[in-house]
């Protein structure tokens, strides 16, 4: 069995690093540390090198930052253009998009054109609605908003202790747009809907800000959610599906900056836009981050991708929560941090590593993957691998054998033609 390595182009579109969120690097830069990968990165926004294009390519993966290409018509029409020799490359072609229920036709639509092999999903509920088209032509299976490092897991007892966390509760958020409808917008309210629930704020240490002013990247981000002793949480996700991105466009209009999201709809329906209203929920990058950093999670209560549970895992924030009661408890919250780490930990597909030995697992025998062309039905591909292989395996050396034997036979009927002529003489 070959071990020789893959030649994997990783594509994206990458923001200036002390801009990116730790859940986004996550997800580009898992595929560079692994001794099996050779990896080529490019980035959508700059100049393709013309060498890329004369590649073959094992691996090509469609990162969630390239295929947020979809989100801008003129930027999607580029994207094809540029990358259109990817569509016929006979490479398994991997798609990990974000928010697959925002502009999802485009997105279902552009992954087909290009024969994706496999798409993982963080919407496993409704595949039938987001992708009816790739449904039937590519394989889907269960992705996350984050995947998790090695060097992320540290020993709990090695993170910052307990009594040296200077805030009490923090939160940041961005105030999303209304085309995500209740879900997203109540990112932006979970701040006051805590503060509320306070009555004498001078007995803690809040740190809780909602703006992109306010937003904090990089590696600052994890060092922010590891000084704090509780994080707020809200699932990922959206109450809204957006096929074409039509509330994606309207949500823009400067008269919804400062509207709810029922006039918002209302105004969507008389425009006969395409819209469904579709929950799409999902375990939310803070979620991991804060079980990583041995911080304790005051929640909204949801599903979490069945990993977390209230009361076991994190604080709910529901009508029955007493933020004074819980902030103020001399009650050592250890077993819930605990708890919460050891869930993460414990679902192996939220490792990066597991990731890339889903991938691995396709290439037992590393250049004969005409697999990818049997899956996609293109039978005259089918048979141009088969015989490949086939001529290569047995055609071949049939030939080499029969070759030899006829030139033996010639020599021998020579000598002996020889001798003939000779005794004639």
């Amino acid at each position: 069995m070959s071990t020789k390595s893959l030649r994997v182009l990783v594509l994206t579109m990458q923001s200036a690093p002390w801009r990116e969120f730790s859940a986004v690097k996550s997800l580009r830069t898992m595929f560079f540390n692994h001794p099996r990968l050779n990896v080529v990165s490019a980035d959508a926004q700059l100049p393709l090198p013309p060498r890329l294009r004369s590649i073959e390519f094992d691996i090509v993966i469609l990162s969630s930052t390239f295929l947020g290409a979809r989100y801008s018509d003129r930027l999607l029409k580029r994207v094809k253009e540029r990358f259109d020799f990817l569509a016929p490359m006979r490479a398994l072609k991997v798609a990990m998009p974000q928010d697959d229920y925002d502009c999802s036709r485009l997105l279902d639509t552009w992954l087909s054109e290009w024969s994706v092999d496999l798409i993982y999903s963080i919407c496993p509920e409704n595949w039938s609605v987001l992708y009816p088209t790739s449904l039937g032509k590519s394989e889907l299976r269960l992705g996350y908003t984050s995947y998790i490092s090695d060097n992320q897991v540290v020993a709990l007892e090695d993170l910052k202790r307990w009594q040296d966390r200077k805030i009490d509760v923090s939160y940041r958020a961005t105030e999303l747009p209304l085309n995500f409808g209740h879900l997203g917008q109540m990112k932006a309210s979970l701040g006051d809907l805590f503060q509320r629930q306070i009555l004498n704020s001078s007995k803690f240490e809040f740190d809780i800000s909602v703006g992109s002013k306010s937003i904090i990247s990089g590696d600052r981000w994890l060092e922010f959610v590891e000084s704090s002793r509780f994080v707020l949480v809200s699932p990922s996700g959206s109450s809204l599906v957006d096929p074409n991105g039509d509330l994606r466009k309207l949500a823009r209009e400067p008269r919804f900056r400062t509207a709810t999201v029922s006039d918002f709809l209302t105004v969507a329906s008389q425009r006969k836009l395409e819209w469904y209203e579709l929950t799409n929920t999902m375990i939310s990058p803070r979620n991991i981050e804060a079980a990583l950093s041995g911080t304790a999670q005051i929640a909204i209560p949801s599903e979490y991708s069945g990993i977390l549970r209230e009361r076991d895992h994190y604080v709910p924030l529901d009508q029955s929560f007493d933020a004074e009661s819980v902030l103020g408890n001399e009650f050592d919250w250890l077993r819930m941090r605990r708890a919460a780490r050891d869930a993460i930990l414990s679902v192996k597909r939220l490792r990066a590593t597991e990731l890339v030995s889903e991938l691995l697992g396709f290439f037992p025998q590393v250049g004969i993957n005409y697999v990818f062309a049997e899956k996609r039905g293109n039978t005259r591909e089918q048979m141009t691998w088969r015989f490949a292989t086939a001529f290569s395996s047995i055609v071949i050396p049939t030939a080499l054998r029969l070759a030899a034997i006829t030139l033996i036979a010639v020599r021998r009927v020579s000598r002996v033609l020889k001798r003939v002529l000779s005794c004639r003489c």
